[in-house]
């Protein structure tokens, strides 16, 4: 299925003058609520495939990991309720039309730390064990760091089978969070122009395509 998108315009054929309007327009298109918003959740997933889940319609259901995260999460609210001061707060920016969740926010010796609880299983826990934090969630909480404002943060693995857990400390990196700015505005700009950034992967074999919803849309274009 086409997305319908418009056809491909290159800014490099722009004569100066419309250049400058196309910027502007992104500039201020950007902060608009039609245009794309950006979880911090995906934040690591493949450009494009953030960009088709923002103009076709979402094919993520909600999933039993979805069910358990929400479930340990209520969990280890009610074991650290003494310093507790929030839990699933929504959060976001619009300059970058980002947006993140705050599962838990502690306030310990008056210092403010965010809690992501991943309910995970058998072989993911092992893995984690072996190799530390999964770059995606360390990704999602270095930008909830950044919306909240609060320089601190952990995550916790929960074996879901046997209730084991594993912390992880995370704290903000900032080259990191800069590539994170640079490729949601460029995805911004993409879909106000009415175009795709180029695929990362040279086939369609890539484990990530593989597993992507968007895989058939992706390739057909």
């Amino acid at each position: 299925m086409k997305t319908g998108l418009a056809n491909i315009v290159s800014k490099s054929n722009l004569s100066q003058e419309l250049k400058e309007i196309t910027d502007y327009e992104i500039g201020k298109l950007s902060k608009c609520e039609s245009n794309s918003i950006f979880d911090s959740s995906e934040i690591s997933n493949c450009p494009r495939k953030l960009l088709y889940k923002s103009v076709l319609e979402s094919k993520d259901d909600l999933t039993i990991d979805k069910f358990n995260n929400k479930f340990a999460i209520k969990k280890w609210a009610e074991l650290l309720r003494y310093y507790v001061v929030g839990t699933n707060i929504p959060l976001s920016d619009c300059n970058y039309n980002i947006v993140g969740n705050a599962d838990i926010v502690l306030k310990i010796n008056y210092s403010k730390i965010i809690l992501k609880i991943q309910s995970v299983n058998d072989e993911d826990f092992n893995h984690i064990l072996i190799k530390g934090a999964f770059k995606r969630h360390v990704l999602e909480l270095m930008v909830n760091e950044w919306l909240a404002e609060i320089k601190d943060g952990l995550i916790i693995y929960e074996n879901r089978n046997d209730f084991r857990f594993e912390v992880f400390q995370v704290y903000m990196f900032a080259e990191a969070l800069e590539s994170i700015k640079n490729k949601c505005r460029g995805l911004v700009d993409c879909k106000i122009k009415g175009v795709f950034p180029s695929r990362p992967y040279k086939e369609n074999n890539a484990k990530e395509c593989d597993i992507c919803n968007y895989k058939t849309d992706c390739w057909s274009e």
